[in-house]
């Protein structure tokens, strides 16, 4: 399992960010989840957080955690190899859920 720098296992932080979904706490769930991800970002642990990238599972996110993920961790893709088909599966789930929403997540090669 991959650690969070401070908080526990990738997969622990993930069950929180859905049992806050679960519960209806959206703004919450993306602060969790923002929080953890940008501490592996601070700590250049590159690694560790693709990792976590590859935990999450896109089915359990809504679209507005879709978008967090990729907007956080835009900048630092160069580090990230998983993100590309990270954001190639997060494109298909948000063409399920918001289909308007993809035509705006147009990222440079």
């Amino acid at each position: 399992m991959t650690k969070i720098v401070g908080e526990g296992t990738a997969v622990e932080a993930l069950w929180s960010v859905y049992k806050l979904i679960r519960k209806q706490s959206i703004d919450e769930a993306i602060d969790v989840l923002f929080k953890h991800v940008e501490e592996l970002l601070i700590a250049k642990d590159f690694k560790q957080c693709d990792d976590f990238l590859k935990e999450v599972d896109l089915k359990q996110l809504d679209s507005n955690l879709i978008v967090t993920l990729l907007s956080i961790t835009r900048a630092a893709k160069e580090h990230l190899p998983y993100r590309a088909t990270f954001l190639t599966h997060a494109r298909a789930r948000l063409m399920e859920l918001v289909p308007e929403r993809v035509e705006r997540l147009r990222e440079p090669d």
